[in-house]
């Protein structure tokens, strides 16, 4: 038994091996059924006094803290980003590549342990939550908000002409609160947030 599940094993390495990283990754990573639906819940609670959730175009103040909530029917990968009153987008989740999923039925809680405080820069800010039946390049994700291009190699020209284009619409919306969807076609969604710190 233990010979042939070795054995598994070395064909499986040696089959990732010879495969390019859009099979491997469909291999180690496989979407959910094309039938199911997988919406993404994303809520953002400031913590007061009192503790609310947000609704979008809410005004806080510096220093307040929030945390971010996210809950899916099937795995996904998400990668939030802050975009301060500047317009520079940072990525603030995953802080590692270990942590970019949200697991069915398991609340992912951001930040972990305990909350983000909002600096003295006034201005429109907003979250952007980008969700994905597969993972994605996190180092890239920034770069495609601010310049509107996206390297990542795990996706075919069709997911990332998708992506950049949701992107695009989350800057346009003056006041943006999107925080359910279902993931599209693609296996792509983006939700966002908008807040302002006076």
């Amino acid at each position: 038994m233990r010979n042939t599940t070795q054995s598994a094993l070395l064909v499986l390495s040696l089959l990732l091996g010879c495969v390019g990283p859009d099979v491997r990754r469909t291999l180690v990573h496989p979407l959910p059924p094309r039938t199911a639906r997988v919406t993404v819940r994303f809520q953002v609670d400031a913590l007061g006094p009192p503790r609310h959730p947000l609704a979008g175009a809410e005004k806080l103040r510096p220093g307040d803290r929030l945390v971010a909530r996210v809950e899916a029917e099937h795995r996904v990968y998400v990668y939030l980003l802050d975009v301060d009153a500047q317009g520079e987008a940072h990525l603030i989740f995953p802080e590692d590549k270990d942590n970019e999923r949200v697991e069915p039925g398991v609340a992912l809680m951001i930040p972990a342990a305990d909350a983000l405080e909002l600096g003295q820069q006034g201005g429109a800010e907003r979250l952007v939550l980008i969700a994905s039946a597969r993972p994605l390049a996190a180092d890239k994700l920034a770069d495609a908000w601010l310049h509107g291009r996206l390297n990542d190699q795990g996706l075919i020209r069709r997911q990332r002409e998708h992506l950049l284009d949701e992107l695009r619409a989350a800057q346009k919306r003056p006041v943006c609160a999107r925080t359910q969807a279902e993931l599209d076609p693609d296996g792509l969604a983006v939700l966002c947030l908008s807040f302002s710190v006076q």
